[in-house]
Formats: structure tokens, C-alpha cells, sequence
């Protein structure tokens, strides 16, 4: 079995999302507005929000780079822009909002664990540099929705217009710093296939938009090479070698200049295969009717699962050589698993179809 080292940790760290809320853009559903109680508004209906930011009618709004997933449930890397509103002063508290963008419904925000009232903020994903978007939020209860709730507007600010250079990328996702055996797969570059590194970093989330990071990376901490630029949070690096520690950084670009170093991170890859190097806690996992198997040679101790933005969706502590997960409840898409044998941590990613 292919060994994927895509650290669960680091992902967690960066998508926190119990204090962070992301919606896709391209998602949801057509917008009706709903009447309440066959027309008849009851005074126990919230009022509407207020005090959007972005502002109505804003223009050049800084989105920010992040990582999100395609409609196959594939990481991809994207923009993000950070929606923010206040609940009305008077009336019924609300008990959730739906977000509507561009004439959408993406989801509806309910209150997060341990707490009584929904988030006022969301993070949509999938919005592009020069874009213009509408968007309404519905406070919504038991009674109904909110009505005369207004529409609010902006635009993201063009390539062309960004005018102060990008934060430093904050976090390196994929490897995380200091992980070992990391997976070296075959990739098509250019046409040619090519031993890889799959990468992915977290670029910040304040100030302008970065829009290439060039990677620099070697064997030597004091002697990091570029690798050349990438457009998005998710790149390989080609030609790595098995058994070797690798040193690398991240610089952020955009029209108006460069940002800060990011720190510098390394990772080891992992022995090569063919030589008979087998790791001694070796295991297998397999789906089967919406059931994930996961076999071992010694006993597991303990499986967590992830989806692809950060967030546990299961765990497990176990004492046997094979354990069964039943994802049936989970939604279609790519998922991070963490297993932890003899003290030692794998991932690996699966699909749930």
C-alpha cells in the first residue's frame, strides 16, 4: 500500500472551523424568499441584520488564499472572502441565518458547539480577483425568517489594482515541519512522469490577496534554491529523492511586490520501496458498503478521521490488528484518516463516495 502523508494536525490548525466558518461559493441553491406562517409575521420572527462588512457597495475588497474542495470532493486551492454582519438590536434572538450569495443559498449557519447563537461571520470560498457579488443574510427561528432582509453588494479588487504586497504565508500544511516518511508519488510533468512531493501551505488571511508563491527548497537549510512559482496553495515539487531531508520556504507574490520569507520547514522523505525497505508496522485499508477496514500486522491503538478542511469526524481507540469504520453518515468526499500503531503516526486519504 502507498503510504500519503498528508498531516492532520497542521490541516486542523489552519481550518479551525469552530471558530471559522467556510461556504463555497459555487454551492447551494436558488434563493426564494419564504413567507412566514401562511403570511401572517409574527412579532416572535427576528428582525434583519445590520452592518455588513464587507459594506454595501464596497469596492476593491481584499479576499485571501485558502484550500477548499471541487464538486468531486478534491482539494483545490481558491479565494476566500471573509463576511461579516450584526444580529438586530430588537426583536426575537435569531436561532440561525441562511446565507444567500448571488442569489444562492450556500448553507445556514447554526450556533457552534456549547454556544446558543449562531456565528455572525462566514467565509465564502470560490471568490475571484475582480469579481462582483451579492449576498443576504437570513436571520431566521422557529417562528420563520426574517422578512426585508436588504441585499448587500461588493466587488473584489482586480490583479491589476492591488497596490501593497501580500503577508507571509503563515503555515506549511502538507508536509507538516519535521514529518518523516513522506510519500514520493509518480506525477505528470509535462508529459513526462516524475517522482513528487505533494506541498500545501496556508497563505494569511489579513491584508492583499497574493496571487504566485515561489517555492525555494534544497538539502542544506543555508542553501534553498527556487523551484519556481506556483498560482495557487497546493503545488508538487518534482525530482525528490527518497531517504533525503529537504529544507524549504514559501515567498508571496503580487503585482505590487513580494512579501516577507515564511519560516523554513522541512520534511524527510520516505525510504524507497524497491530495496526491500518495508517499514516493520505496515497496514492496509480498504472500503466495502460504506464501511472503512483498516488491517494491521501489530495492534492499532487509535484512528482518527478527517475531512479535508480540518474537522474530526470520527475517532477510535482500539486494541486489535483490524477495525472497521462505518462512514455511511458521512457526506461525499475526500477524507484524511490518522492511525497511530506502536506510537507511530500514518495518514492516509480515502474518497466516501
Amino acid at each position: 500500500m502507498k503510504k500519503i502523508t498528508l498531516t492532520i494536525a497542521a490541516i486542523a490548525a489552519v481550518f479551525t472551523m469552530n471558530a471559522q466558518q467556510f461556504l463555497d461559493a459555487n454551492g447551494g441553491y436558488n434563493f426564494t424568499p419564504q413567507s412566514n406562517n401562511g403570511g401572517n409575521v409574527t412579532m416572535a420572527v427576528p428582525n434583519p441584520t445590520a452592518n455588513p462588512t464587507p459594506a454595501d457597495g464596497a469596492t476593491d475588497v481584499y479576499v485571501f488564499g485558502t484550500i477548499g474542495q471541487n464538486q468531486q470532493g478534491q482539494p483545490v486551492s481558491t479565494y476566500a472572502v471573509a463576511l461579516s454582519w450584526e444580529a438586530a438590536t430588537s426583536g426575537d434572538e435569531p436561532t440561525a441565518y441562511d446565507v444567500v450569495f448571488n442569489g444562492n443559498v450556500l448553507g445556514t449557519l447554526n450556533p457552534n458547539e456549547g454556544e446558543t447563537t449562531p456565528p455572525t461571520s462566514v467565509n465564502i470560498t470560490g471568490v475571484g480577483l475582480g469579481s462582483e457579488n451579492t449576498w443576504q443574510i437570513i436571520a431566521k427561528n422557529a417562528d420563520g425568517s426574517a422578512t426585508g432582509s436588504e441585499e448587500w453588494s461588493f466587488t473584489v479588487i482586480t490583479e491589476e489594482d492591488i497596490s501593497v504586497a501580500p503577508e507571509a504565508v503563515t503555515e506549511a500544511i502538507v508536509p507538516e515541519d519535521t514529518a518523516t516518511d513522506v510519500a514520493i508519488e509518480s506525477v505528470d510533468n509535462n508529459g513526462t512522469p516524475e517522482p513528487a512531493v505533494l506541498m500545501a501551505y496556508s497563505a494569511a488571511q489579513t491584508g492583499a490577496p497574493a496571487t504566485s508563491y515561489e517555492l525555494f527548497i534544497g538539502t542544506s537549510e543555508t542553501d534553498l534554491q527556487s523551484a519556481g512559482e506556483a498560482p495557487g496553495l497546493i503545488r508538487y515539487f518534482f525530482g525528490a529523492q527518497y531517504n533525503t531531508t529537504y529544507y524549504w520556504k514559501l515567498v508571496a507574490k503580487n503585482n505590487a511586490g513580494d512579501a516577507p520569507d515564511s519560516p523554513v520547514w522541512s520534511f524527510t522523505t520516505e525510504p524507497d520501496a524497491s530495496v526491500n525497505n518495508v517499514t516493520e508496522n505496515t497496514f492496509k485499508h480498504y472500503i466495502n458498503n460504506n464501511v472503512l477496514t483498516i488491517e494491521a500486522n501489530t495492534a492499532i491503538e487509535n484512528i482518527r478521521i478527517f475531512n479535508i478542511l480540518g474537522q474530526q469526524v470520527a475517532t477510535q481507540d482500539i486494541s486489535a490488528q483490524q477495525t472497521e469504520v462505518n462512514v455511511s453518515s458521512f457526506k461525499a468526499g475526500v477524507y484524511l484518516a490518522q492511525v497511530q500503531i506502536a506510537g507511530k503516526t500514518q495518514t492516509f486519504k480515502f474518497i466516501k463516495k
